[in-house]
């Protein structure tokens, strides 16, 4: 899905099971509590394997009802519904399919990067991402609204953000400390004009 999708947290409307345009949305963030119980295994599950037909029949054998409750949670049908309707086979991997690739911004998250970080900033939480994410402008209520997608772009460029600020100041210090007065005098007018 593109950066559009996520942002706008759109939902994709397909025909399925002879109902026309059934609906397959984003999991925001504020469900991602009853998300995580449901679609954790199948996650661990999926780990380096592609949507293939095979692998997600092997995934609703092993794992059928949590499949079946991640997929109530993001169309209109409950789970009654979808047991009977995991009946038909190829249209079941089709809606499972569709849930996954959907929600991708979940399944193929990859795990993030700690090179020499300190193990106090390694144990982040949800409320330094929140906290990131308010620092930059957002409000929590906002926050809980976005698709799990977007709040990932959000927090990533945030970060961007923190990083390319940081690099300037240290920038701006290293210049502070050996540039010559006529040199800071040109780079704060260069500041200056930039407003």
């Amino acid at each position: 899905m593109n950066d559009f999708f996520l942002a706008l947290g759109q939902s994709i409307h397909v025909d399925l099971f002879g109902m026309e345009a059934l609906e397959i949305r984003q999991i925001t963030v504020e469900e991602l509590e009853d998300w995580l119980i449901v679609a954790q295994p199948i996650k661990e599950f999926l780990k380096d394997k592609d949507y293939s037909d095979a692998v997600l029949e092997q995934l609703f054998l092993e794992h059928g009802p949590y499949v079946i409750a991640m997929c109530a949670l993001v169309t209109y049908l409950n789970q009654d519904e979808l047991i009977k309707l995991g009946k038909d086979q190829p249209e079941f991997i089709r809606l499972m399919r569709h849930v996954l690739t959907v929600n991708q911004a979940y399944f193929k998250e990859k795990e993030p990067k700690r090179r020499g970080l300190k193990d106090s900033v390694k144990e982040s939480t949800w409320f330094d991402s929140f906290h990131a994410l308010i620092r930059h402008g957002h409000t929590h209520s906002e926050i809980l609204k976005l698709s799990y997608g977007a709040f990932l772009a959000y927090l990533k460029a945030a970060n961007k953000a923190y990083c390319r600020e940081l690099a300037s100041q240290l920038s701006r210090a290293r210049m502070a400390h050996h540039g010559d007065a006529k040199t800071i005098k040109k780079q704060m007018d260069d500041l200056k004009a930039a407003d």
